[in-house]
């Protein structure tokens, strides 16, 4: 705002206002803002069904957003039981190898990023900072979900603009 005046001298000195000059900083931060909410807002996500060996079914749901501020991918996984026992869905949370292994992709059906694999296994997540919550039906005893959260650290925003879609795989016990 050094070369700036102020009223209609502007004009005639052949500088610009320093109102214009405020304007179009404050005009340039909310476009940033703008940009960096869309980036929050702007997710991707699938869904993919998956038979177990003993004729079970699941859905897992995948969604993931960046985070501009800590700079890493924020991944949502939602494990949904589709017609599996509840001692079977629950055994899947509980006995160690069970895993799925999510798989991002760019428009050219090439990977970008390293897979990451979620392990099922509660205990085993938990130890890798990744969250798990239920999901119940009707009652406490019911599970009708697992919902998952992991983080991923990213290097940059140009990586996940490059991103077009996830694929996810599942790998039972």
């Amino acid at each position: 705002m050094r070369d700036c005046t102020v009223g209609n001298s502007s004009e005639r000195r052949d500088l610009p206002s320093c109102n214009d000059i405020v304007n179009r900083r404050e005009a340039k931060g909310d476009q940033d803002s703008q940009i960096s909410d869309g980036l929050l807002a702007n997710k991707l996500a699938g869904s993919k069904s998956f038979t177990l060996p003993n004729g079970a079914k699941i859905n897992i749901k995948t969604s993931t957003k960046f985070n501009d501020e800590s700079q890493e991918l924020i991944i949502n996984a939602t494990v949904e039981k589709v017609s599996a026992s509840d001692s079977v869905f629950q055994n899947l949370f509980i006995n160690r190898g069970a895993r799925i292994e999510i798989i991002f992709i760019a428009d050219d059906d090439t990977e970008l990023l390293t897979p990451l694999n979620i392990p099922l296994n509660i205990v085993e997540g938990q130890s890798k900072n990744i969250r798990y919550r239920k999901k119940f039906g009707q009652t406490t005893s019911q599970v009708t979900a697992i919902i998952i959260q992991a983080r991923r650290p990213i290097d940059s925003i140009r990586e996940y603009k490059q991103l077009a879609r996830l694929d996810v795989s599942f790998l039972p016990n």
